[in-house]
């Protein structure tokens, strides 16, 4: 009788308890779900800017804001006290490494609620890639048993190393006829046992 009093106490204890952290993760969700953003980024999605370039963009501040602050990660970029319905915001990203920083627009009401909009600001390098393209002058045929580990020429020869074709814990390392694909001359290196069955 005893260990069943204890089970249904320990039981009852759990309940509270798991009831007990649901009021307060709902509560706290519910709490900054209620409260629509005083000031945020006019602008959806994230940012993207070139490497040391100025970036701009606009705020919308509902009305009775006390003051808006912008941190770029942890530091204060902007502030405007008592400010206007519409405003420009410009950061000068000179001195900025490139990669990803938090953008955040945080907005003090009049009763000392606050709200704030995150975006991410990706910083990304303003070197425009040369376009290239290429043409296919010749084909050659392939050994298929052959995985291509390695490839030069030398001396107007190919040489391949092509992992393992005979599955024998072995590569071939060697000249490659261009013509049929075929192994002119190779060595075989892996397992002592390999080169002497091989």
């Amino acid at each position: 009788m005893r260990i069943k009093k204890s089970y249904l106490i320990i039981g009852l204890l759990v309940v509270v308890a798991a009831a007990f952290v649901f009021g307060v993760f709902n509560n706290s969700n519910s709490e900054t779900e209620d409260i629509p953003l005083q000031a945020y980024f006019s602008a959806s999605g994230n940012f993207i800017v070139a490497y040391q370039k100025t970036f701009s963009t606009q705020l919308t501040v509902l009305p009775e804001q006390k003051k808006i602050t912008v941190l770029l990660n942890d530091s204060i970029v902007f502030v405007q006290t008592n400010p206007a319905k519409n405003l420009s915001f410009t950061l000068n990203t000179k001195g900025l490494d490139l990669g990803n920083y938090r953008l955040r627009v945080l907005a003090t009401a009049g009763d000392g609620t606050s709200t704030e909009d995150e975006r991410v600001l990706t910083l990304v390098s303003d070197i425009v890639p040369a376009n290239w393209t290429l043409s296919i002058v010749n084909t050659y045929p392939h050994n298929d048993s052959s995985f291509t580990q390695g490839l030069t020429f030398a001396a107007g020869k190919m040489y391949e190393g092509t992992g393992d074709p005979k599955n024998v814990g072995a590569t071939i390392i060697g000249e490659v006829e261009l013509k049929t694909g075929s192994i002119v001359t190779g060595k075989q290196i892996g397992r002592a046992s390999c080169r002497e069955k091989c």
